[in-house]
């Protein structure tokens, strides 16, 4: 195999690949599936469309790599570098991608269903559209990452960092466990699960449906939920300094605790919440709907526009808003 070799469509089924020299090769649609890979140099290298089923890249250099609609199906890339490559279109069913770094990388409708990313960085990553449905992102690191319009139906954040991630459009599946009463699974409502005390620092939730969300410790701090459902939301000693709560649906959340200085709940229905010692300290609550809220402890120092009420067509007129932005 000389280092100039066209590779493209050539056949390296279950090749043992260790020493040959491939950075920057085209290997456009080879088939690598279960190719032993550990530790190979494939740094910018041409793997479009190569077939990769059950391939060992175990610590390989994939940096730059173009890896655009390649079946990794069962790969195994533990602790491998893919920084800046691009997986667009690329099949990662039930690949293992512990601690493995993808920094910068392009994964836009990617499918990783079933994907163990484990500690994974994922710095930055572009993952719009991706299908992450059953995925393991246990500890992984998602700051920065754009996660609008991803499937993370079933997928375990337990311990993620999401540190300004974009998840505006991200369908997050049922919120809490579900539950079998004689062989029959119950879900909860739409929304998102989190670990206690996850950083969820400037995400992004504009429109979307946290019914019932469990954020109890959740740092949110500068999170934007404008129109967003959070009704009977947990979110006891969340912290929500400075977050954009104008025209949210709080009704029956439980905000206990929770941290709101300097939040802007313009206009948010809080009907029926628990804010019992919650911090509120300079707050925008200007037209804030607080009837039947408890306010017990509750500090309110400094906080704008309170005993204001909603009449009830503004409610429907709000209600309608984040039905569209829901959808949107």
């Amino acid at each position: 195999m000389t280092p100039e070799e066209d590779l493209s469509g050539a056949d390296l089924r279950l090749h043992d690949l260790s020493g040959a020299s491939l950075p920057g090769r085209n290997l456009t649609g080879a088939d690598l599936s279960g190719a032993d890979l550990q530790g190979q140099d494939l740094n910018h290298a041409d793997l479009s469309f190569a077939d990769l089923y059950g391939a060992d890249l175990t610590t390989a250099n994939l940096t730059g790599t173009n890896l655009y609609g390649a079946n990794l199906t069962d790969a195994t890339l533990v602790g491998a570098d893919l920084s800046g490559a691009d997986l667009s279109l690329a099949n990662l069913t039930n690949a293992i991608l512990t601690t493995a770094t993808l920094t910068g990388a392009d994964l836009i409708v990617a499918t990783l269903n079933g994907a163990k990313l484990t500690d994974t960085d994922l710095t930055g990553a572009n993952l719009t559209g991706a299908n992450l449905n059953g995925a393991d992102l246990n500890g992984a690191n998602l700051t920065g990452a754009n996660l609008n319009g991803a499937d993370l139906t079933s997928a375990d954040l337990t311990g993620a960092t999401l540190t300004g991630a974009d998840l505006g459009n991200a369908d997050q599946g049922p919120v809490g466990s579900k539950s079998e009463s004689r062989g029959v699974e119950e879900e909860k409502p739409a929304g998102i699960e989190v670990n206690p005390g996850e950083d969820l620092t400037g995400a992004d939730l504009r429109g979307r449906n946290l019914t019932g969300a469990e954020l109890s410790g959740a740092d949110l701090t500068g999170a934007n939920f404008h129109l967003a459902t959070l009704t009977g939301a947990i979110l006891t000693g969340a912290i929500l300094t400075g977050a954009n709560l104008t025209w949210a649906d709080l009704t029956d959340a439980d905000l206990s605790d929770a941290d709101l200085t300097g939040a802007n709940l313009r206009e948010a229905d809080l009907t029926g919440a628990d804010l019992s010692g919650a911090d509120l300290t300079g707050a925008n609550l200007k037209k804030a709907d607080l009837r039947d809220a408890n306010l017990t402890a509750t500090d309110l120092t400094g906080a704008e526009g309170l005993g204001g009420t909603m009449t009830a067509a503004r409610r429907a007129e709000l209600a309608d808003h984040r039905r569209r932005a829901e959808h949107h």
